[in-house]
């Protein structure tokens, strides 16, 4: 049974705002995701590659994702293969292609749960 995380809602969760905007004289572009949905993120990371965040050739990222999914929920400053993408960026990849089928974070309950995601 997938744990849901019911506290929040996606929406609540996902900001559409302007991407990795470095205004002048800043050394370092807003942050891609809130804590919130990066420490969602790194669950999904911990049961699906643990090891890294480059994935396999099945799924090229740390998070399980296709290639497929990557490229059509990217956002185009974005790189083309998932392995090139910090965490972040992946983690914003996530966030947007759960919020567009209105699915459940997977992987809430680790490390107790890292059964069946999607």
């Amino acid at each position: 049974m997938l744990k849901v995380l019911k506290a929040c809602s996606l929406a609540a969760l996902i900001s559409f705002a302007p991407l990795a905007v470095t205004s002048a004289g800043a050394s370092q572009p807003r942050r891609l995701v809130s804590p919130r949905i990066m420490a969602m993120t790194w669950k999904v990371h911990e049961c699906e590659f643990p090891a890294n965040w480059r994935g396999d050739s099945t799924y090229p990222d740390g998070i399980g994702m296709t290639l497929a999914n990557w490229l059509q929920f990217r956002a185009p400053s974005f790189p083309s293969n998932p392995q090139n993408a910090s965490p972040r960026e992946q983690a914003w990849v996530l966030a947007h292609f759960l919020g567009h089928y209105r699915m459940a974070w997977p992987h809430q309950g680790y490390p107790a749960y890292c059964g069946p995601g999607y």
